[in-house]
């Protein structure tokens, strides 16, 4: 059977990103790798030898994958959230209250009719966030 994972590009802060996330989300950083760490004869594209070729992290339910964009490739994220859903509110207090320092918010955290807690917002990093309880509004 598949599994779905989330594969974040950054902008060249791709390690500050995931290891925030890490931290936030009570994670564990499994790997980060950077271009200038590649094994000898492997290209690295030009002006990218500090820039994270891949990073993984599990955090609690998942993992999360990311990497910077190179040689310019970089789009703003755009056209999605990632979804995190937690069995209770004190779960998605914590969670919200970690990930959104420096957030623009655009849906505070609140009780909706479709979840006892709910929030939708942007981190510092440009990644879209929905944050939720499956309990209930």
């Amino acid at each position: 059977m598949a599994q779905l994972s989330t594969y974040l590009f950054f902008d060249g802060n791709c390690e500050e990103a995931m290891r925030f996330y890490a931290e936030a989300l009570g994670g564990t950083v499994n790997m980060m790798m950077k271009h200038d760490e590649l094994p000898p004869g492997e290209t690295v594209p030009p002006g990218s030898e500090n820039k994270v070729m891949h990073a993984n992290i599990t955090i609690p339910g998942g993992v999360l994958m990311a990497s910077d964009a190179v040689m310019g490739d970089y789009q703003k994220m755009q056209g999605f959230y990632v979804a995190l859903n937690f069995d209770t509110v004190e779960e998605t207090q914590r969670a919200y209250t970690a990930l959104t320092p420096g957030a623009t918010i655009g849906m505070p955290l609140g009780k909706t009719f479709w979840s006892a807690a709910f929030s939708m917002f942007t981190d510092r990093f440009g990644t879209r966030w929905m944050v939720g309880c499956t309990q209930p509004g």
